[in-house]
C-alpha cells in the first residue's frame, strides 16, 4: 500500500525526504505504470544551482536552488514531479502562471514512488507556460555511490582528498534537485556551481563565466545544454586537473595522473572513436565539448557512465598506456567507445522508459565492438565478439529469465546487465546480418535523424528498418514478413532457441526443427534465420527462415556436409544429428580451412553446451575438441577454454586429473611450443590473448616445465630486473609460485611490499596467492579482505577468482578462511560478492557443508541462496549417467592417445 503524507493548508517550513533504498525495491507486485509521472506537465528548463560543502566530511551537505519552465499539456491543479532525500524550503516555493503566483493549496509526500505533489487552488490551464521556482532545498553528501555524492582518492603524499560528483543512472537526478525524473522527460538545463576557490568544477556543456562571491568562494555558469534526460546530467567539484584539450575531449583526473601522461591513450582512442561514429551515423556530435572524467574506481558502481557532454569512468577503466596488458587497452578501448556510442544511442535518441534500455545500451554495446573494429583491424573484434560476450552470453541465458523488453517491478529496477548490454547487442548484430551491412546503417541513420532529441519504444526502430529494406528493395530477405513481426519473436521473450538440424539419408532432405534451449521452460517459437553453408562462405543472409516447429527442405545435392548459422550470426545454438556431428568432426580433422574461424569456434561451444544439457553424449565435444592439435588460430581456443574447466572441476571432483591433464597435454603442445613463453614484436593481438591462456592451463596443471620457466623468469626479474612481460607477469608470478621454495615466495612478497599502490601491486598479490603454502595463502587472504591495503576491489575479486582457478584445494581453503573470519570480513565480503566467485567451483559434498555453513553468517543473502539453487542442480549433474559418459571417454582415450597423430 501506497503511503502518502498530506499537508493541506498551512506548509511547514522545511519538507523533509528520506526514506531508504530498500523500501522501493518493495514498491510493486505487479509490473505496472503507477510510478511513473502523470503527462499533464512537460519541462522546457531547468535553471540549477548548487553548493556542496565537505570541509567538515562527516557532516558534508550541498544546497540549491532552482526553476523550471514547464508547459501544460493539459488542465490540471497539480504538480507532480520526483524528490529523494532532501530538505525543501516550503516557504521558499512558487508558481508563476503568465506572471502572477499561483496560491499552494496542499503538499503531498508519496515516499514510495518518490513524488512531491504541489496542489493548486486554481487550476493551471492547457498550453500555459508557467515556472516552477523551489528558492531553497538541501542533501546531505554520503559515500553512497548515487545522487549527488562524495568519493575519495589518495593524493602523491598519501592524503586523502575528497571530491563530490554526480551518477544519475537510473533514478538518481531526485537526490541531488527536485525533478521530472523519467527519460521521456527531456529538457534544456542551464547548471550554475558554487565552489571554493581551492576546487574547481565541471558540467554537461562548456563554462560561460565564473563569478566571483567574495570569501573564497566562486559561481561557476555553464551554457545551456541541448534536451536531454535527466539522468544524463553530469557534475563535479574537485581538486582534480584537467589535460589541454584535444579535439572536443579533456580528461579530469587527480594531479599525478595528469602530469605522469597516464591520459595520453584515452584521448586518442576517444577521439578516433568520436569521428568513426560520426561518420557511422552522418550525424556531428551534439555538444560544445566531451569531458572524461576518472573517478576513484571503489566509489563508481559502472565503470563507465555516458553523462552527455561529461562521460564519467572509473580510473582503473580510464587510465592506460602503451605499457598498459592488452586486456586493460582493450578494456580501455571498449568502454571508451561504449560511453562515446552513447552520445548517440541513448543521449540523442532515448528510450521511452527503462523497460526498453536495451536499445540503448544493445546498441552501444554493438557500436563498442563495431568502432573498435574499424579503429584497430587487427585486434579482430567482431571475432572477439563471439567468444568475449556472445558465448558467455549464451551460457547466461539458458534459464529463460532474460527478456529484452523488461518489465520493471518499481521506479529504479534495470534489467540485468545481461539482458539490455550482452543480449541487446546479440539481437542487434542478428540484426545486421539479417538486413545486410548496408540497409542496416541506412536504418541506423535514418531513426537518429528521425527522433533526434526524442525518446523512442522498438516499435519506432523496426519501423523505421521496414522503410531502410523497403527503399533497398530488400523484403525478399524477410521472406515477406514485417521487420517488427520478426523482432516481436525475439524481444518479449525469454531464452533462446536450439535449432535441430537432421537428414533423412534415404531421400537427401533436411529437417530443421527449433526448441527452446537449456532449463528453460519456454513454449515458444522464434523467427529464426537459417543460412547453411559447406566450406568458408561469408554470406550470412538468411537463406530461409524457421516459424514452425519443424520444416523440411530439399539442399543442394553437392552439399554433403551442412553447417547451420554461418559465422554464428543468428543468436541461437545448433543441434545436428549424430552422423552430421561424426561428419563435421573429420571435416575439422581432416581439413579445419574448409571450416570458417568462427564457425569452429561456435561448433565447440556449442558442442559441449548441448552436451552439458543432455542434448548430445559428451564424447562429441571431446571428440570434437581433438581436432585443436592441429588448430593455430586463437579464436576455437578461446572457445575451448571457455567450455574446458567444467571437465576439469567434473573430473578433479573423482581423483581423476592425471587423465585430464594428459588430454590437455596433447591438446596444447604444438601451440604451446610455437607460442613461447616470451612475446615479439610480431604478435599478432590474439595470439597474446592465446599466450596468457596456455600458459595459465600449463602452469596451473604442472605441463611442459612450465612452473620452471615461470621460477627462473620471476627470480631473473627480482635479482636482475629482466622483464617479464607485462601480458604475461599474471600468469608468470602465479605459475612460478605454485610450487616455489619459501624463500623464493619471501622475496616476492617484500617486493610486493615495497611498491607503491597501482596496477603492479595487484599483479603481485595474484601471483603471491597462488601459492601451495596454507600459512602463505592466508596472509594473501588476509590482504584481500583488508578494507584498505592498496589494491581496489575489483582488482581483489580478480585476484581472488585467479586463486580459485589453479584446483580444488584452494577452493576448500578458501572456504575455510571465510568461515573463520567471517565478522571480521563481513563488508568486504559483500563487496566482492564472494557468493558468485566461488559457486562454480563447488563439486563436492563436503564443499557444499561448507557452503550451508556460511549461509548461517548470510541468512539473508540471495546471493547464496543462488548459490545454493546452482550447487544442487551440479550435484544432482555430477550423479548422472553423463558423468560416466566422461569418465569413460577419458579412460578410452587414454589407453589409444599414443597412437594420435
Amino acid at each position: 500500500m501506497i503511503s502518502e503524507k498530506t499537508i493541506l493548508r498551512t506548509l511547514p517550513n522545511v519538507l523533509v525526504l528520506s526514506f531508504c533504498a530498500s523500501s522501493v525495491g518493495a514498491i510493486l507486485e505487479k509490473a505496472d505504470d503507477s510510478f511513473r509521472l502523470p503527462s499533464t506537465i512537460q519541462p522546457l528548463q531547468y535553471n540549477l544551482s548548487i553548493e556542496p560543502n565537505f570541509a567538515n566530511i562527516t557532516k558534508a551537505y550541498f544546497n540549491g536552488s532552482l526553476s523550471i519552465d514547464l508547459k501544460v499539456i493539459s488542465t490540471t491543479d497539480q504538480i507532480t514531479l520526483h524528490a529523494r532525500d532532501l530538505f525543501i524550503d516550503s516557504r521558499a516555493l512558487q508558481i508563476v502562471d503568465n506572471g502572477t503566483s499561483q496560491k499552494i493549496s496542499n503538499i503531498t509526500v508519496d515516499t514510495t514512488r518518490d513524488f512531491y505533489t504541489i496542489g493548486l487552488f486554481q487550476p493551471l490551464r492547457e498550453n500555459h507556460h508557467v515556472v516552477l521556482i523551489i528558492g531553497k532545498f538541501s542533501g546531505r553528501l554520503k559515500f553512497d555511490k548515487v545522487g549527488f555524492y562524495l568519493a575519495k582518492y589518495r593524493n602523491k603524499a598519501n592524503k586523502e582528498r575528497f571530491l563530490a560528483l554526480t551518477d544519475f543512472q537510473p533514478i538518481g537526478a531526485r537526490k541531488a534537485f527536485p525533478c521530472f525524473d523519467e527519460p521521456s522527460f527531456k529538457s534544456k538545463f542551464i547548471i550554475s556551481i558554487v565552489r571554493g576557490k581551492e576546487y574547481i568544477s565541471v558540467s554537461n556543456e562548456q563554462l560561460v563565466r565564473t563569478v566571483d562571491l567574495g570569501n573564497g568562494r566562486f559561481l561557476d555558469i555553464y551554457k545551456e545544454t541541448v534536451k536531454m534526460s535527466t539522468y544524463l546530467i553530469a557534475f563535479s567539484v574537485s581538486d582534480y586537473q584537467r589535460t589541454v584539450q584535444k579535439g572536443l575531449f579533456r580528461v579530469y583526473a587527480p594531479p599525478e595522473v595528469i602530469q605522469r601522461g597516464k591520459t595520453d591513450l584515452v584521448l586518442s582512442i576517444a577521439n578516433d572513436a568520436l569521428k568513426v561514429l560520426e561518420n557511422y551515423t552522418g550525424i556531428k556530435y551534439a555538444m560544445g565539448k566531451l569531458d572524461l572524467f576518472a573517478v576513484p574506481t571503489d566509489y563508481f558502481e559502472p565503470g563507465g557512465m555516458e553523462n552527455w557532454g561529461l562521460i564519467t569512468l572509473s580510473e582503473k577503466n580510464l587510465i592506460c598506456t602503451n605499457e598498459s596488458t592488452i586486456d586493460q587497452i582493450r578494456k580501455c578501448t571498449l568502454l571508451t567507445g561504449h560511453e562515446i556510442a552513447h552520445q548517440w544511442f541513448g543521449n540523442l535518441v532515448t528510450p521511452t522508459w527503462w523497460n526498453f534500455l536495451w536499445l540503448s545500451e544493445g546498441f552501444s554495446t554493438y557500436m563498442e565492438y563495431y568502432t573498435t573494429s574499424l579503429m584497430r583491424p587487427s585486434w579482430k573484434m567482431m571475432d572477439q565478439f563471439l567468444v568475449f560476450l556472445m558465448q558467455p552470453l549464451l551460457k547466461m541465458d539458458t534459464k529463460g529469465s532474460y527478456y529484452l523488453n523488461f518489465h520493471p517491478q518499481y521506479a529504479g529496477s534495470l534489467p540485468v546487465a545481461y539482458t539490455s548490454y550482452f543480449k541487446g547487442a546479440a539481437i542487434v548484430r542478428m540484426l545486421e546480418h539479417i538486413l545486410t551491412q548496408d540497409t542496416f546503417q541506412l536504418g541506423i541513420r535514418m531513426y537518429l535523424k528521425k527522433f533526434a532529441y526524442g525518446s523512442v519504444s522498438p516499435k519506432d526502430l523496426y519501423d523505421t528498418f521496414q522503410t531502410a529494406i523497403n527503399y533497398r528493395n530488400n523484403t525478399h530477405l524477410l521472406a515477406n514478413v514485417s521487420v517488427s513481426e520478426i523482432m516481436s519473436t525475439w524481444d518479449s521473450f525469454p531464452g533462446y532457441p536450439v535449432v535441430n538440424v537432421s537428414r533423412n539419408y534415404y531421400d537427401g532432405s533436411i529437417i530443421l526443427s527449433q526448441e527452446s534451449f537449456g532449463n528453460s521452460n519456454v513454449d515458444h517459437l522464434w523467427y529464426i534465420p537459417i543460412n547453411f553453408v559447406e566450406g568458408t562462405s561469408t554470406l550470412t543472409t538468411p537463406q530461409m527462415w524457421l516459424k514452425e516447429k519443424s520444416v523440411i527442405f530439399y539442399p543442394n545435392a553437392s552439399i554433403n556436409c551442412i553447417l547451420v548459422n554461418n559465422q554464428q550470426t543468428g543468436y541461437y545454438r545448433v543441434n545436428y544429428d549424430i552422423r552430421i556431428w561424426r561428419s563435421l568432426t573429420r571435416r575439422l580433422t581432416n581439413n579445419r580451412l574448409d571450416v570458417h574461424v568462427s564457425n569452429r569456434a561456435q561448433l565447440l561451444d556449442d558442442a559441449f553446451e548441448l552436451a552439458h544439457f543432455n542434448y548430445i553424449p559428451y564424447d562429441i565435444p571431446l571428440g570434437l575438441s581433438l581436432y585443436l592439435r592441429r588448430e593455430v588460430e586463437s579464436l576455437p581456443f578461446l572457445a575451448f577454454f571457455n567450455n574446458i574447466e567444467k571437465v576439469k572441476l567434473y573430473l578433479e571432483s573423482l581423483g581423476k586429473e592425471e587423465m585430464f591433464k594428459n588430454y590437455i597435454k596433447n591438446l596444447l603442445e604444438d601451440l604451446y611450443r610455437s607460442l613461447g613463453f616470451e612475446e615479439t614484436e610480431l604478435d599478432e593481438y590474439l595470439n597474446k590473448h592465446s599466450r596468457i591462456s596456455i600458459i595459465t592451463w600449463a602452469c596451473n596443471l604442472n605441463l611442459f616445465n612450465c612452473r620452471d620457466q615461470a621460477l627462473k623468469a620471476v627470480r631473473s626479474w627480482l635479482s636482475n630486473g629482466t622483464k617479464i612481460a607485462i601480458n604475461l607477469e599474471v600468469p608468470i608470478m602465479c605459475g612460478a609460485m605454485q610450487m616455489a621454495p619459501v624463500d623464493d615466495w619471501k622475496m616476492l612478497y617484500a617486493k610486493y611490499e615495497s611498491i607503491p599502490d597501482g596496477e603492479r601491486k595487484w599483479k603481485l598479490l595474484t601471483g603471491l596467492g597462488c601459492t601451495s603454502h596454507k600459512m602463505f595463502l592466508e596472509k594473501i587472504l588476509d590482504l584481500i579482505f583488508m578494507k584498505s591495503s592498496g589494491v581496489s576491489v575489483a582488482d581483489k575479486k580478480i585476484a581472488l577468482m585467479r586463486i580459485l582457478q589453479i584446483d580444488q584445494t584452494r577452493v576448500e581453503m578458501i572456504f575455510k578462511y571465510f568461515i573463520r573470519h567471517v565478522s571480521s570480513t563481513n563488508e568486504i565480503y559483500q563487496e566482492l560478492r564472494v557468493a558468485d566467485v566461488l559457486c562454480k567451483y563447488i563439486t563436492s559434498q563436503q564443499q557444499l557443508e561448507l557452503l550451508n555453513m556460511l549461509r548461517l553468517s548470510f541468512p539473508h543473502s540471495s546471493a547464496i541462496r543462488s548459490c545454493l539453487n546452482h550447487v544442487n542442480n551440479n550435484m544432482a549433474w555430477l550423479r548422472e549417467d553423463r558423468l560416466k559418459t566422461i569418465v569413460k571417454w577419458f579412460e578410452d582415450y587414454e589407453r589409444y592417445s599414443k597412437n594420435i597423430v
